[in-house]
């Protein structure tokens, strides 16, 4: 939302909020084709995803070529997209808040995701169902205090996203803010 209001202004929370409509219908056909398509492998757990479901789902070698191009392209893309993204903002804010050095932060990081990923399917299951809850709370009471906060500004703040919605510079700007927004949301989901 920062990258799409810093390009297109107010009006660009606007068309964030379209593209995260098509976004929501693109999500459950991935969900829908994801369990459609799933199997239980020889070690009787759940494999299955977009490889899986561009493989079967498209016959012919058309289908083998876009489930093989999306894992790799998968794999190359949760190094730059995801992964050392995050892991960059998280250590250049722990140094900057306490002055902690970016490589003992990413060295901290590196081992618990080591840790978790290691485990296998069961351990991730474990920590994300333990900390997804978690980070929703602490997201969700974040956003109402800070609306809570500046509640007095929240009808001028509305009211100037829909009139400023309607310019080049706007849907720019919401565009991109998506695209950066999904960049993020897909890199934390793969990492």
């Amino acid at each position: 939302v920062a990258t799409a209001i810093a390009l297109g202004g107010p009006g660009a929370v606007l068309w964030m909020w379209f593209t995260g409509l098509v976004g929501m219908a693109t999500k459950y056909s991935e969900a829908f084709l994801g369990v459609r398509f799933r199997r239980t492998d020889a070690a009787g757990e759940q494999t299955g995803g977009p490889m899986r479901y561009l493989r079967e789902g498209i016959k012919g070698p058309l289908g083998i070529i876009l489930g093989g191009f999306f894992a790799i392209a998968g794999a190359l893309a949760a190094f730059g997209i995801g992964n050392m993204t995050q892991a960059n903002t998280v250590a250049a804010n722990v140094e900057d808040e306490w002055g902690v050095d970016p490589v003992i932060t990413g060295a901290a990081i590196a081992l618990f995701a080591g840790i978790v990923i290691l485990g296998g399917i069961k351990t991730i299951g474990r920590v994300t169902s333990a900390f997804v809850p978690l980070m929703i709370v602490l997201y969700v009471l974040g956003g109402i205090t800070v609306l809570i906060l500046n509640a007095d500004e929240l009808p001028s703040a509305i009211g100037l996203i829909f009139t400023d919605a309607f310019t080049g510079t706007a849907a720019t700007g919401g565009f991109v803010g998506a695209g950066v927004a999904a960049a993020i949301q897909y890199g934390v989901a793969r990492g």
